[in-house]
């Protein structure tokens, strides 16, 4: 019995590193995500995927709403990123807004898919860029009464 407590302590210890890969399980509702401050955070997709890494979500619109989405890239998920919105039930819209405030819109029509293109190539530990970029995503109705059901993805290339 001596033997197996040091044992039974390591395994103790290191369950609590094990608590990071934990699976986070999604409200049963979606949270009020209808300003900035209150952004949906996405995962960032990896770049070192030649193919395209992707980080997503399905959403639903309420009329007169906007959602907001954001995604925190640093110096590895730097690169070339191209922001989806699509599977559009309604005439709905894109904004993306990047660190420096620009503005990208996306006013596609109908149900048709819309995509925004984006470099995030100057974020590095050296030089003069940033070390860590957030990019912002705003999905809104063309109109105060549409509403639906929406895919936004966010795609990262080798830069």
């Amino acid at each position: 019995m001596c033997c197996l407590l040091p044992v039974l302590g390591l395994a103790a210890c290191g369950a609590e590193d094990d608590d990071s890969f934990e699976q986070q399980k999604a409200p049963a509702t979606e949270p009020a995500n209808h300003t900035v401050d209150s952004a949906n955070r996405l995962r960032a997709p990896y770049a070192y995927n030649r193919n395209g890494s992707m980080t997503g979500v399905y959403g639903a619109l309420e009329a007169g709403e906007s959602d907001y989405y954001s995604v925190t890239l640093d110096f590895f998920d730097a690169g070339n990123h191209q922001i989806w919105l699509k599977d559009l039930s309604n005439d709905l819209d894109l904004e993306v807004i990047d660190w420096n405030d620009q503005s990208f819109l996306s006013q596609g029509s109908d149900i048709s898919n819309e995509v925004i293109y984006l470099n995030t190539g100057s974020v590095g530990f050296f030089g003069d860029g940033p070390d860590e970029v957030r990019i912002l995503m705003r999905v809104f109705g063309k109109t105060d009464t549409a509403a639906g059901h929406f895919t936004l993805e966010f795609w990262t290339y080798d830069g």
